[in-house]
């Protein structure tokens, strides 16, 4: 019965052992000191594109694995993922961190955003802003081409002046302009001679009622796939009263330490993607309906860069 006993005892410590070294195994194997790298994403179609090619580019240069967390809700997720190490790296725009996470205000003489945003980053949280990829998803007024040409429209001034000269100009906003503080600087900088009284509806139904001639000028960003090849004429912001909403990797600064082929990387995306293909990339996934792998594959291979 001694006997028995002994061999069940050292079983069951057998058992555990081997327990514990499955799990230390799995551990091990996913531990980011251990080649794996997490890249997260916003849950939209452009942010897909961009994490997906920086993807693409860390499997094709180093010897590192990917893994793609394309599917978090918003600036707020991302960046705690980012600051608690759930994530290694994502892609963030500068107006929305200077507005929602440093909560700064924003006027049109901040033109040091950028620097201060990439010096807290670093001194507060431990994270580094790579550079510019290049476009600025900012957002803008859209009007028909035939409308805007009618009335020599091609700038927010111009606008202003034509809104006060006929009151029954008719603008829609989507909510995202409304929540932020687009609108109040919009009205603040321009020459408006009466508050404007926008209809909001979502972003899509926008485009379709101005398609319809039931709305004279809408809001829209400026890398929607909408625009690309619409004939509708995204108006100057001739006083630069929209906040930039340049994007930009930010990766962990200890992730960096950890990897340091990442950095050279990771900046091969820097400056090489412009507004209009921004809304080209985005327009092949939505409306010709490719895969986003395909489209990210397709344009890096396009900027020889794989």
């Amino acid at each position: 019965m001694a006997s028995l006993k002994k061999k069940i005892a050292l079983l069951f410590v057998a058992a555990i052992f081997l327990m514990g070294a499955v799990t230390a195994f799995f551990l091990i194997d996913q531990s980011p000191s251990h080649g794996r790298v997490v890249i997260g994403a916003k849950n939209s179609t452009e942010q897909h594109l961009l994490s997906e090619m920086l993807a693409q580019l860390i499997e094709s240069k180093t010897s590192l694995r990917v893994d793609r967390q394309f599917t978090l809700e918003g600036s707020t997720i991302c960046f705690y993922a980012l600051k608690t190490g759930s994530i290694d790296l994502y892609c963030e725009y500068t107006g929305t961190a200077w507005l929602y996470i440093l909560n700064r205000p924003f006027d049109r003489n901040s033109g040091q955003m950028l620097s201060e945003i990439k010096t807290v980053f670093k001194e507060r949280y431990g994270l580094l802003w790579q550079d510019p990829i290049g476009f600025n998803n900012t957002f803008v007024l859209v009007m028909q081409e035939s409308l805007a040409d009618r009335l020599h429209i091609a700038t927010i001034s111009a606008l202003a002046e034509a809104i006060n000269a006929n009151s029954a100009f008719k603008i829609g906003i989507c909510p995202e302009f409304a929540a932020r503080p687009e609108l109040k600087l919009l009205q603040a900088n321009y020459p408006f001679k009466a508050a404007l009284h926008p209809q909001m509806m979502d972003q899509a139904l926008l485009y379709l009622t101005l398609a319809k001639n039931s709305l004279d000028v809408i809001t829209a960003c400026s890398t929607d796939s909408a625009l690309f090849g619409s004939g509708l004429r995204v108006l100057e912001d001739d006083f630069n009263c929209f906040p930039p909403y340049f994007v930009s990797p930010v990766v962990r600064e200890d992730t960096l330490a950890r990897y340091p082929e990442l950095r050279p990387v990771i900046n091969q995306l820097a400056g090489r993607i412009t507004d209009k293909m921004m809304q080209e990339l985005n327009y092949k996934v939505e409306r010709e309906k490719r895969s986003v792998e395909a489209v990210a594959k397709e344009f890096l291979s396009a900027q020889r860069m794989l």
